[in-house]
């Protein structure tokens, strides 16, 4: 788990891990990256609504699984904010490119 080999393989093979309590926990040791991937996060929320998976992933973090559910939560919702990027700037003219000639306005 503290190589970066493994868990680069378990991010890239997560969908492929069959038994549910593994990949619960591989789901969980993987959250802890920087920036886990949204597969996870999402596995790992859905997990927390769930009574029986909720209950195991107490188990297995004894009492930090207060805060981890917490920054799961958090997490999850941060992904699913939407986010406003500067893809293009167009810049228009104000004024068109014609002129005005003042002596042959009129006011009809």
């Amino acid at each position: 788990m503290e190589h970066k080999e493994p868990r680069q393989y378990g991010t890239t093979n997560f969908a492929k891990i069959a038994h549910p309590t593994i990949k619960l926990f591989w789901a969980a040791v993987l959250f802890e990256e920087k920036a886990p991937a949204a597969e996870i996060v999402t596995f790992l929320r859905k997990a927390l609504d769930s009574k029986e998976e909720a209950q195991t992933l107490s188990l297995m973090l004894g009492p930090e699984f207060q805060e981890f559910k917490e920054r799961v939560i958090r997490t999850d919702e941060t992904g699913k904010q939407t986010k406003v990027e500067l893809v293009k700037q167009h810049s228009t003219d104000a004024f068109p490119d014609y002129i005005v000639d003042p002596e042959n306005w009129t006011t009809d």
